[in-house]
């Protein structure tokens, strides 16, 4: 008589990547959008690339050591753009955020406008942004909403 040693499993099933989601319409038209605002932020620091477009509601287009810079559009609609501030340590991130939290009306001055800024303190890492009203872009947007959108995201590195 033989004695079972191995049998067959589903670890092969369980660590095979998930295929990508089908692309949607909104989410061409976000990607879009995101490519239109970087290539301002591109046209004002070269050093900072366009990414390729991706299947996420985010792009990031920049990152070093203090963490990276994204483009998103977040549940309610609103256009974010963000400092996500992640060295690797949490005990450095929390002192940098409330070290530049503390200065929040300088930066604020330096920018021209409000920036959020995000403890998250159930994480590792911390936000600080700038987010620019809701917009539906499955709808038809005029050119005039599209500009003001394109140039709210891009102005934060005009500065």
């Amino acid at each position: 008589m033989f004695e079972v040693v191995s049998r067959p499993n589903d670890w092969q099933k369980d660590i095979k990547p998930t295929p990508l989601p089908i692309s949607t319409p909104l989410n061409e038209a976000r990607q879009g959008l995101f490519a239109e605002i970087l290539e301002g932020v591109n046209a004002q620091r070269p050093a900072i690339r366009v990414p390729a477009r991706s299947r996420d509601s985010w792009r990031t287009f920049g990152s070093g050591p203090f963490g990276s810079w994204s483009i998103s559009q977040i549940k309610d609609g609103r256009i974010r753009v963000e400092a996500y501030l992640d060295c690797g340590d949490r005990d450095r991130n929390k002192s940098l955020f409330d070290e530049m939290e503390g200065d929040r009306a300088n930066w604020e001055e330096k920018v021209g406008f409000d920036l959020s800024f995000e403890r998250l303190n159930d994480k590792r890492a911390c936000r600080i942004a700038s987010h620019h009203p809701a917009v539906d872009l499955i709808s038809d947007m005029d050119s005039v909403q599209r500009a003001q959108v394109v140039n709210g995201g891009s102005r934060p590195w005009s500065r």
